[in-house]
Formats: structure tokens, C-alpha cells, sequence
């Protein structure tokens, strides 16, 4: 049945349904995020291990606080970025601090190579031997466990790690945490290591005081590569909505009610 007025002329009911048409159409536009990927990846880091900082946009170095993360019991910790950066002709740190008791750096690519990598200054700098992706949105997550001084990547949800060849992880655990710079690397008296900045955007970051599960990994950058944005479970009706439904279903069953009384009314009458 249509939810149009039928009193209307054929002319201001198609004008009537049209408007209302482009109404819809219009609100629904405008409730589609401008970027539906990082909204996609926010609402999944908000799910599961949750993240113990997480920020997005990030387009110029900048002094962040991560907190504790690695101070869990066995010195785990998850380091998940999304971003498109272009090569450097030096090196690109992604989080890094020199200064304050730290002394590590991850690497969107570590120096003059085309590879993912990290360094502790003044001691090594390591590949993961797993080539740069430029010029386009990757998502790198970096899983460190501490216990076992190891650091695995994960490229777009997909675990790298192959024991065979020697690529994709690490014999070093990362463990930068409180104040660091992300998109950089932070030296003494707040500044940045120039030759280090990150040439390109960071997306968005989220760090963690632990380890997200595989599948909470592959679910994050499933969902900032789906095309459209993920809807989110139905609320439940507020505390008035449901009151109003359950006075219209009351109206309802007592309506029907009324219809078989006059029913069987109307039959006593005919048999009489």
C-alpha cells in the first residue's frame, strides 16, 4: 500500500514522490563518511584487544604519548600503521625515539633500501626483507614479543613471516613506548632526526600493550580496504521508543480483539 496521500492529483503525487526520493537519496549521501576506509578501521580497532592509542591523519612528524605499551608481563606489544609514503633517499622512521632511555626506530624503509625495517641506533639496523610498498595505502602491523626478543609483520592483515628464506621478522623486539615520534624519530630537547622524517601520510596508527589476534589483524585492514562503509549492529530502542512500541502492539492486540467480538456478535445474531 502506498504511504503517499491518494487525494492528490497524478502531478503533485509523482512532484510529492520525487522530493521525498531526493530527500533519501541526499541524506544517504551525506551519511557516507568522506573516507569510509579510516572510519571502517577506527570502528574494527574499537572492537576486541583494544588499542591503547590510536590517532589518525598524521602529515608532518609529531611528539606523541603512547603510554606503557609493552609493560604487559612478557613485554608484548602491537604496532599497527596505515599508510602511503613515497621513498626517501635516507631512511623513513614510521615511530622512533633516540633520547629519554629509547633508542629504536620502525622503518617504512630502512636506509637507502626499498625495505621495511627497523633500527636501535648505535647498535644494528635490521630488514625485514619485505619491499616497500610506495605510493599507495598499505597497512603494516608489527608484533613484537618481548619474551622471545622476535618482531613479526604483517602486510594488509596478512602474516609475512617465513623461516625458510629469513623474511619477514626480526631478532629484536620492539619496545618504544610513552614519548616518541611518530612520523619520525625523537632526539633530545624535543626535536626530530630530520634524515629520519617519514616522507608521506600516516593514515592512521593504533599501538597496543599486547597482541591482537590474527584474525583481529586481517579484520582491521579487511575493513580499510572495503569499498563501502560497514554498518554497524542495530541499537536497541531507547528507553520512550520502546515504550511507544510496546503501547502500539498493546493497541494492536486489543484492536483484534474488538474485530472477533463484534465477529462473533454479529454471527450470534444471524444464527438467532
Amino acid at each position: 500500500m502506498s504511504r503517499f496521500p491518494t487525494h492528490l492529483s497524478g502531478h503533485a503525487l509523482a512532484f510529492l514522490k520525487n522530493l521525498c526520493t531526493g530527500a533519501i537519496v541526499f541524506s544517504a549521501v551525506l551519511a557516507v563518511p568522506a573516507d569510509a576506509g579510516i572510519v571502517n578501521w577506527q570502528q574494527e580497532v574499537a572492537k576486541g584487544t583494544r588499542a591503547s592509542f590510536s590517532t589518525t591523519n598524521i602529515t608532518a612528524p609529531t611528539v606523541v604519548d603512547i603510554g606503557a605499551v609493552g609493560s604487559n608481563r612478557e613485554g608484548d606489544a602491537t604496532y599497527e600503521f596505515i599508510v602511503q609514503g613515497s621513498f626517501h633517499n635516507i631512511a623513513g622512521s614510521l615511530l622512533g625515539s633516540n633520547t629519554g632511555g629509547q633508542n629504536q626506530a620502525i622503518r617504512f624503509q630502512q636506509y637507502g633500501t626499498s625495505m621495511v625495517g627497523a633500527t636501535e641506533y648505535g647498535v644494528y639496523d635490521y630488514s625485514f626483507g619485505i619491499p616497500t610498498i610506495f605510493d599507495t595505502p598499505v597497512v603494516l602491523t608489527f608484533t613484537s614479543f618481548g619474551e622471545f626478543d622476535t618482531t613479526f609483520l604483517y602486510v594488509n592483515g596478512k602474516l609475512l613471516r617465513n623461516y625458510d628464506t629469513g623474511v619477514g621478522f626480526l631478532g629484536m623486539a620492539l619496545n618504544l613506548h610513552g614519548e616518541v615520534a611518530l612520523g619520525g624519530t625523537l632526539v633530545d630537547g624535543g626535536g626530530f632526526l630530520g634524515a629520519d622524517n617519514f616522507n608521506g601520510s600516516i593514515l592512521g596508527f593504533a599501538a597496543y600493550n599486547g597482541l591482537p589476534t590474527a584474525n583481529e589483524i586481517r579484520k582491521h585492514a579487511d575493513a580499510f580496504f572495503a569499498l563501502d562503509p560497514i554498518a554497524e549492529p542495530h541499537e536497541l530502542p531507547e528507553p520512550a521508543s520502546a515504550s511507544l512500541f510496546g503501547l502500539a502492539l498493546a493497541g494492536l492486540v486489543l484492536a483484534r480483539s474488538r474485530v472477533k467480538k463484534q465477529v462473533r456478535s454479529s454471527a450470534f445474531r444471524h444464527v438467532a
